[in-house]
């Protein structure tokens, strides 16, 4: 298990408290049992044998500590004094109690003066979980400010003592662990922490003692001493699981009391690591529910962290009425584990309960489970109830469905029983849970409702409220009907009503066709009513459009329908009494009289065509093409002398006309052009050869075709090619299509190599191979047309590019070399008077062919006069910026050149004449 850190925070603050109390102001317990000091101070953690020496008002609880300039709120306290005197104002400058209680021979031993008294010091063994003992705390005092600070016989003093075993080796022996941080072992107390001394209700200014770690309550409306420390915190590494002896402790200074001294010990909130054990699904927060043969649960185990696996966990089911073994035997579909291991990594696990239905009526059992584990240094034990019950399949009651009137309200119930509790009630758009509710609907309504038990057994159903309204009715006003029409009245009311009309009919309406007085009484369980209405009768009216129409062409007609109608209503919705016919169709108009009767009249109008041919017919060449004029004229005439058919079958192209008309006239004529089409016949011209890297095109026929080059459609009869393969080209037209294919050959280059760039050196020559072709092209000779060309030095000047065409029969290729020449010319006379001319001594017409060089030039005694590396700058014949003396001096030049850096060394010989100009 990976050790968890925990820090106890302990606060230290000097004593001689007042009480006062206020709104706002740190709450004092004295004098509380050993128990709770210690355990309000070290959590869950596992301690034994407290004890306590001092005056036992000295020790306390306290709260509330946050509304105070404390910093702290709650934890307990150890002090010289009463600590009912912690709560502020700070208002006496010298409070103290002397109990003349002896001092303690730890304390004794870290005080100047090895004296103290009115100790007040707890004991206690505890057992930590985590891998260090901390503490946080707040030394204070009243001996602030005081003279006595300045003495270290009358230092008050705190201590925080261990005894155990030392992680790093040997054993703590009553080790102080309360210090100073990051400044060696300086101990908690008066002459060691303080800004100096001041008059009483003066904050102190010096000198400073560790002043960076105490802080003035001067004038302090909230606790009464006059300064103490920031928080500190003492800290000590431990073994955790291990027992240590642990002894806190403040005293005064000197061998009697003086003002007091006290320590707060801030309350700790650790918590031991525990499993969470959660059962899901539960009936509630507090019960945890499984019914027999209906629903089961998961029990689920979570560590505070993966890092406490591997550990297991042991379960005892000893004290429960229900049988954890697997049925016949027990109670469940599958024994229940009697423990679980969380491997390596591992933070959760979980087993499934299911309690099997063995129909036998036991009433509730008892799941009870003891869950024992080690996470830390102990034992820890959890308990999970769970209640095991039969079930019973459920039924549902609910009140007969129901009449009311219009207006009352009428309460309706629904209700299980059996089943398994417990039961969500749910009313279908009413907001309730209730098992009964009240309803006041306005129409007849169904209600429908669901109820659900914990085993998610459904039975869902509805209630009826038929609502009866008070016979309302109207027959409407007096009305006139057409001669030859009907109408309906109708007073239909709703379940439990009867009707009695003046014809004698009971049904709740009925068909009128003549005129008259008509009376109707209705009656239901909520009253009755009567109403009448008089019916007169009028004849249809008659808008005489006339005879249908025939018309040609772009003709118009003019329809005028009877007139002294106050309404005409055509079929597009026009309301003229006239209407313009400008094309075929049923034309219809409805007038309406004075009585509100319509009558309606038609006529047919029908509206001659024109004949009309395509423009042009595509004709396939050796097949035909069939022409079509629409249809419908009673006589066709064609040019080609066919008579009676609508359409008309050709071979040939040319243009061809057709005469038609009606048996009442109306002739028009249209013609059509036929295109006579070739059928596509495929072919492809061009070479089938190809060098690689050339270029060649393949052509197609041309005409009225669609182009599809290797399926793929182009706009041009022609194809570019770069690359051998079979390339197809289908042509398509209105007759057909018709596919064509060749094979491009492709050829790869000669390969000619004439060599490396290479340097030629005076009296060299070269020859150049070519390779074996059938024909040679020399660029620099044209003359040359061998497999063979020699070049000589003479033949270069610095450098030249010699380029060669080969062909081997059915492609070309080329090849060129870069020929430079390796020439240094150094002259053998100088004359440095600065006339301008063959004042420096350098090559005469410069260096060719060479990579680097380097030149040097001697007396005859063999001394240096001159070395460079760039001889084309040149030797202006000084030396140390004088001329040389005349006469003969010798050079060597090393020269490198070529890819391999060849070296090369000339000598010569340099005759100098200072002519003066």
């Amino acid at each position: 298990m990976k050790p968890l850190v925990k820090h106890f925070a302990l606060l230290i603050l000097l004593s001689g408290l007042q009480i006062h109390y206020l709104s706002a102001q740190i709450l004092i317990q004295s004098n509380p049992d050993l128990d709770s000091l210690v355990k309000r101070i070290v959590g869950d953690l596992s301690y034994a044998n407290p004890t306590y020496q001092g005056k036992d008002i000295a020790k306390a609880m306290f709260e509330n500590g946050e509304s105070t300039n404390l910093g702290l709120d709650r934890g307990i306290i150890l002090c010289t004094g009463n600590p009912d005197y912690i709560p502020g104002p700070n208002d006496d400058c010298y409070v103290f109690n002397n109990w003349n209680e002896p001092g303690h021979p730890l304390l004794n031993e870290i005080q100047a003066s090895n004296q103290t008294s009115d100790a007040s010091v707890l004991e206690f063994n505890v057992v930590p979980e985590t891998d260090t003992l901390s503490f946080t705390y707040i030394f204070g005092s009243e001996e602030y400010s005081n003279l006595s600070i300045l003495f270290t016989n009358v230092s008050d003093v705190f201590g925080c003592f261990i005894s155990g075993p030392n992680p790093a080796g040997s054993t703590y022996n009553f080790e102080n662990f309360a210090i100073l941080p990051d400044i060696g072992k300086i101990t908690i107390q008066l002459y060691n922490i303080n800004n100096g001394w001041s008059p009483c209700g003066i904050i102190p200014n010096g000198p400073c003692v560790n002043c960076e770690f105490f802080q003035h309550n001067v004038s302090s409306m909230t606790l009464q001493y006059d300064g103490f420390t920031v928080i500190l915190e003492a800290s000590i590494p431990v073994i955790p699981c291990e027992t240590y002896h642990v002894v806190l402790g403040i005293a005064d200074g000197g061998q009697f009391g003086n003002n007091d001294s006290g320590v707060f010990i801030e309350a700790s909130d650790y918590k031991s690591p525990r499993f969470e054990i959660s059962v899901e699904p539960s009936a509630s927060d507090t019960v945890f529910k499984v019914v027999e043969g209906c629903s089961g649960a998961d029990l689920i185990f979570k560590l505070p962290n993966a890092d406490f696996a591997p550990v297991t966990a042991y379960l005892d089911y000893s004290l429960s009425s229900a049988n954890p073994a697997a049925y016949p035997e027990g109670d469940f579909e599958e024994a229940l584990p009697e423990q679980i291991t969380f491997n390596e990594g591992e933070d959760s696990l979980a087993f499934h309960l299911a309690p099997i239905s063995d129909g036998i009526v036991e009433g509730d059992e008892l799941l009870r489970i003891i869950v024992a584990y080690t996470l830390t240094c102990s034992m820890k034990y959890d308990t999970v109830d769970i209640i095991i019950s039969d079930y019973f399949p459920m039924q549902v009651q609910h009140c007969p469905d129901t009449i009311i009137c219009d207006g009352d309200s009428v309460n309706i119930w629904a209700g299980p029983t059996l089943g398994s509790g417990p039961y969500l009630i749910e009313w279908d758009n009413i907001a309730s849970g209730d098992d009964t509710i009240t309803v006041s609907p306005d129409q007849t309504t169904w209600f429908p409702f669901q109820i659900i038990d914990y085993c998610q057994d459904t039975i869902i159903d509805s209630i009826l409220v038929s609502v009866v309204s008070f016979p309302e009715f109207n027959l409407g006003p007096d009305t006139s009907i057409c001669s030859g029409d009907e109408i309906v009245l109708d007073v239909s009311q709703g379940i439990n009503t009867t009707y009695l009309w003046s014809t004698g009919d009971t049904t709740s309406s009925i068909i009128i066709a003549d005129s008259g007085t008509y009376s109707v009484t209705v009656t239901n369980l909520c009253g009755e009513a009567t109403d009448e209405i008089i019916i007169e009768q009028w004849p249809y009216p008659n808008p005489d459009l006339g005879l249908d129409l025939e018309l040609c062409y772009g003709e118009t007609a003019f329809l005028q329908a009877s007139p002294g109608f106050i309404s005409y209503t055509w079929q597009d919705n026009s309301t003229e009494d006239f209407y313009t016919v400008t094309q075929s169709g049923l034309y219809t108009v409805t007038v309406e009289d004075v009585h509100s009767c319509t009558g309606v009249d038609s006529l047919l109008a029908f509206i001659g065509n024109i004949v009309q041919l395509e423009d042009t017919i595509p004709l396939c060449e050796g097949s035909t093409a069939t022409i079509y004029a629409n249809s419908g004229f009673d006589n066709y005439l064609w040019s080609n002398g066919q008579s009676g058919t609508d359409s008309i079958t050709v071979d040939q192209g040319g243009w061809y006309k057709v005469n038609v008309s009606y048996v009442f006239g109306c002739p028009s004529e249209d013609s059509a052009y036929v295109e006579a089409t070739p059928v596509p016949l495929a072919a492809i011209t061009g070479e089938d050869l190809l060098c690689e890297g050339d270029t060649i095109f393949l052509k197609a026929p041309s005409g009225k075709y669609e182009y599809y080059w290797n399926d793929e459609f182009s706009g041009s009869n022609q194809l570019m090619v770069t690359s051998g393969g079979n390339y197809t080209l289908k042509l398509v037209n209105a007759c057909g299509e018709d596919e064509y294919s060749k094979f491009v050959q492709l050829y790869p280059l000669p390969e000619v190599d004439l060599g490396e760039d290479m340097l030629l050196f005076p009296g060299e020559s070269v020859t150049l191979d070519a390779g074996n072709f059938q024909s040679y092209i020399w660029n620099n000779n044209p003359n040359q047309t061998g497999q063979y060309y020699t070049i000589a030095f003479e033949n270069i000047e610095e450098q030249d590019s010699i380029w060669v065409e080969v062909f081997d029969g059915f492609c070309k290729n080329s090849d060129d070399i870069i020929i430079e020449v390796y020439t240094v010319e150094v002259p053998i006379v100088i004359t440095p008077n600065g006339d301008g001319y063959n004042d420096t001594f350098k090559p005469n017409k410069g260096m060719s062919g060479i990579d680097r060089h380097n030149i040097m030039v001697f007396n005859r005694w063999g001394e240096q006069m001159w070395e460079s590396s760039n001889f084309e700058s040149g030797w202006d014949g000084k030396q140390n910026g004088r001329l040389v003396a005349d006469g003969t001096y010798f050079w060597i030049l090393e020269v490198w050149y070529g890819k391999e850096n060849i070296k090369k060394v000339y000598k010569g010989s340099l005759t100098i004449f200072g002519i003066e100009n």
